[in-house]
């Protein structure tokens, strides 16, 4: 029986990218996760928040690309 991926059932990506080979903890000075690659590419302000600001759960891709999860709409829909 092999353990739940905390992730998400589809998730494939390689632990490696992420966590250290001796423990679950992520090594952020060798990242290898690729955002680029992902359906909400960072650029301007996105690329100095950390990880948790959009990913509230494990399961990262329950993280909204909606501008409207995160940012008030000043302009109320009226632009």
């Amino acid at each position: 029986m092999s353990a739940q991926n905390p992730h998400g059932n589809n998730f494939s990506m390689d632990c490696k990218k992420c966590h250290t080979s001796d423990s679950w903890k992520i090594n952020r000075d060798s990242l290898k996760f690729n955002h680029d690659l992902t359906y909400f590419p960072l650029s301007g302000q996105h690329i100095n928040l950390d990880c948790k600001e959009c990913h509230n759960s494990l399961k990262f891709t329950d993280a909204s690309i909606d501008c409207a999860s995160c940012h008030t709409d000043i302009h109320q829909n009226t632009l």
